[in-house]
């Protein structure tokens, strides 16, 4: 996880860029980490100040998962909320938009608008 992020922000680098947002659903890396606090702090840690790119991080809930479980993320994006450099700045959907009614996830998404983060479901979206 560390070498990806770090890649991706010296890739962007490279081509110029000057921010990136990163989206991660924590829940694919929780097992292997310890759980979704710490998948997300890693994910927040490795996000380097060095490169020359300015990185937000974006949490995304899966639609293949319940709707609760996006609420956990949506409060755990708002524990680690901010506009500064690997900060969360966003949180979002991920997954098959066929799955699941988007409207029974707004929930999540007025916990993380009241945290300050931006929703970003795709275009259309809630």
């Amino acid at each position: 996880m560390r070498r990806l992020i770090r890649e991706a922000a010296e890739d962007d680098a490279a081509e110029g860029s000057v921010r990136m947002e990163i989206q991660a659903d924590p829940t694919s890396y929780a097992p292997y980490v310890g759980g979704i606090t710490p998948a997300l702090e890693i994910i927040i840690d490795e996000a380097p100040r060095d490169t020359g790119v300015d990185i937000g991080v974006i949490v995304a809930a899966s639609r293949m998962k319940h709707p609760l479980d996006a609420r956990t993320l949506a409060r755990l994006a708002a524990s680690f909320a901010g506009d500064g450099p690997g900060e969360v700045v966003g949180f979002g959907l991920s997954n098959d938009e066929r799955v699941g009614s988007t409207a029974s996830f707004a929930p999540a998404f007025r916990i993380a608008r009241r945290a300050g983060l931006v929703g970003v479901p795709h275009g259309g979206e809630l």
